[in-house]
């Protein structure tokens, strides 16, 4: 496919870029969590944006449609619908300003596919109550700035996204500097990698061609820094996520009404459906106040505390307990963060949903066991 500034790019093309963004983030996810120590470093960042994707892998399979417009409103409306955690609330958004800049159109050039994209990296930022420098949005305002003026030079769609690549990874780079709990973990931001690898499958799905959906890899043990515990705001100790359905507020309204009641505030909104997530230390609060808006759903409350000082440990304490012979434990965690929890209280071994960590065999053979767990 040659996608220059005048080739006419179709649903199906649109859909292939955004299955190879999914394949890519199923192929990359735990690094990213490995990258997760800010706002609090609970290893879950590549997970919730990964999740995100699936959801809009799983609307996209079984459309059948050359319809540019329909292939982006069902992007949006899934990823909105199933967006998990702040990293996954914000890619929402992102997919949401790409579906408007797509609506109405059957086709679209490579040109105009790029303007759609600046919409999505517009909706993206207006999403967040307060932008905080380093993070997600750092990246994404590098990523608009170069896309635009490859817009503007009338650059064919992959030299468009080449060049935000380019621009992201240049601001994610930076982004150490501009947040200290960054610079004391060395790393870089967790959800500004998130982006660069949602660009990255776009530009491998081009052809057609996706990644593997899953690369069978082991949970890193050593690679996610611990912060000190001051280090971490937890005044707004619970992560509170839910929609809210047949609703005719708008977001506008929705933030006013929240931004004093905690923070990590971000608000998604499509259509008569409403998605929140926010850091607070009343949610009952909150819930109250979005029961005046609308019906709610898939309402989620995490204690962040009671992770944080689960997860807030010495490196040395990062290394595996002493195994007692004749016993062997087999833990099974949804991402990194929780893998190194259950590593540092003596687990021998972690196996996660999509990928098992290889050495099981050999350590139930140790301990006695007959067979894989």
């Amino acid at each position: 496919m040659n996608l220059t500034q005048t080739a006419v790019i179709n649903g199906h093309d649109i859909k292939n870029m955004l299955l190879g963004a999914y394949a890519a983030f199923a192929a990359g996810y735990r690094q990213i969590d490995e990258l997760n120590v800010f706002p609090v470093p609970d290893g879950d960042t590549g997970t919730n944006m990964m999740r995100t994707m699936e959801a809009v892998h799983r609307a996209l399979l079984p459309l059948d449609t050359d319809s540019a417009a329909e292939v982006g409103a069902a992007a949006a409306k899934s990823a909105i619908m199933s967006a998990r955690g702040n990293s996954g609330v914000i890619l929402s958004q992102l997919l949401r300003g790409i579906g408007r800049g797509l609506a109405g159109k059957a086709r679209v050039t490579g040109n105009e596919l790029g303007k759609a994209f600046q919409f999505g990296i517009l909706y993206a930022y207006r999403s967040v109550a307060k932008p905080v420098e380093g993070t997600i949005l750092t990246v994404a305002r590098g990523i608009a700035k170069e896309a635009y003026h490859a817009v503007r030079r009338g650059e064919d769609f992959t030299e468009i996204l080449t060049e935000a690549i380019a621009g992201g990874k240049k601001e994610l780079a930076r982004t150490p500097e501009l947040l200290p709990a960054l610079k004391a973990a060395g790393v870089v931001d967790a959800g500004g990698q998130g982006l660069i690898v949602f660009l990255q499958g776009w530009l491998n799905g081009l052809p057609g061609k996706n990644l593997p959906e899953e690369d069978e890899q082991h949970i890193s043990v050593n690679k996610i820094a611990a912060l000190p515990a001051e280090e971490v705001d937890l005044t707004n100790p619970y992560c509170t996520e839910f929609i809210v359905k047949n609703t005719a507020v708008d977001d506008k309204t929705v933030r006013a009404a929240l931004q004093a009641m905690g923070n990590s505030l971000i608000v998604a909104a499509m259509d008569d459906v409403v998605k929140v997530h926010i850091h607070t230390a009343n949610p009952g609060v909150v819930l109250q106040q979005a029961l005046e808006w609308g019906t709610l759903h898939d309402i989620k409350i995490d204690n962040m505390a009671e992770q944080h000082e689960h997860r807030v440990f010495s490196a040395e304490a990062v290394q595996p307990a002493p195994k007692k012979e004749g016993i062997g434990l087999v833990s099974v965690a949804a991402g990194s963060g929780i893998a190194q929890i259950m590593l540092a209280q003596g687990v021998d071994a972690v196996k996660g949903k999509n990928a098992a960590i290889q050495r099981v065999d050999a350590l139930l053979r140790r301990a006695g066991g007959v067979g894989r767990a």
